[in-house]
């Protein structure tokens, strides 16, 4: 059954990953990009972002924008932050199924395929995973008794 799981999981990631790049939804879901890049460089610029204006993003968003951007060692282009962005949520995603695994909760991982399947590529374009990971991974360690991460 982790076999099926995780197949059906990397279906819905090629899936999603394919509809990320066709023109009807990355025209309209791309300006984040352009959004979550342009706070990062203004951290990497200024050192900090009490300048920055008005910003509708919470501190942990912020911070993982910037935990994103040592790839502009690369270059600063959006499209390498983009494939970040994709990377990483790609990972979380992974590391979702672990720890669903690891919670004997593999069926979970089929639930989580059909939502990609049915909410599409917008999750790559954001950081809703890593609220999920950090989520399921609490309950992970609950489950084990463990009141730290370390």
């Amino acid at each position: 059954m982790k076999r099926a799981a995780i197949f059906s999981l990397i279906v819905s990631i090629i899936y999603i990953l394919y509809q990320s790049l066709q023109p009807d939804f990355y025209l309209h879901l791309f300006p984040d990009v352009f959004a979550f890049h342009d706070r990062a460089l203004y951290f990497w610029k200024n050192g900090n972002l009490s300048g920055l204006g008005y910003n509708e993003y919470q501190p942990g968003a912020i911070f993982f924008f910037v935990f994103l951007s040592p790839i502009f060692s690369l270059g600063d282009s959006i499209d390498i932050f983009k494939w970040a962005l994709f990377g990483a949520n790609i990972t979380f995603l992974f590391l979702i199924a672990v720890l669903l695994i690891k919670m004997k909760r593999t069926e979970g991982i089929f639930l989580i395929s059909l939502f990609l399947i049915l909410l599409g590529p917008i999750l790559l374009f954001r950081f809703d995973l890593l609220v999920i990971l950090l989520t399921i991974l609490g309950l992970y360690l609950w489950d084990k008794n463990q009141r730290y991460f370390l």
